[in-house]
C-alpha cells in the first residue's frame, strides 16, 4: 500500500489506494456486515475448542464434537466464497486447510 500511496499523481489517486486497501483489509478481517456469519461462525468454533479442552470425559464431547463439525464446515464454505468473490487466494488456502479436518 505504501508502494502504491508514493507512486500515486494525486491526492485522488492516494484517497482511491487507501479505500483499496481499508476494504481489502476488513475482508481479511471478516469485519464487513456481509461476512458477519462467517466471523460469527469462527467465533463459534473457537468458543468450541475453548470449551471441549475444559470438558473431561467422552459423553459432554459428543454434542461440542457435533456442534464443531457444524461450524467448521459452515466456516470452510464461508471462507471459501469470501475467497473466490474476493480473489483472495489466501482465504482458498485457509478453506483447504479446514477441509482436511472434514476428511
Amino acid at each position: 500500500m505504501m508502494r502504491d500511496v508514493e507512486a500515486a499523481g494525486s491526492i485522488d489517486a492516494m484517497i482511491a489506494v487507501w479505500e483499496s486497501y481499508d476494504k481489502q483489509l476488513q475482508i481479511a478481517l471478516l469485519l464487513t456486515s456481509k461476512l458477519r456469519p462467517v466471523h460469527d461462525a469462527l467465533i463459534a468454533v473457537l468458543e468450541l475448542v475453548e470449551r471441549a479442552s475444559q470438558i473431561r470425559g467422552e459423553h459432554g464431547m459428543r454434542g461440542l464434537l457435533a456442534q464443531f463439525d457444524k461450524s467448521v464446515a459452515f466456516l470452510t464454505a464461508g471462507v471459501r466464497g469470501v475467497g473466490r468473490a474476493g480473489g483472495s487466494f489466501w482465504l482458498e488456502s485457509l478453506a483447504e486447510k479446514l477441509e482436511w479436518y472434514e476428511t
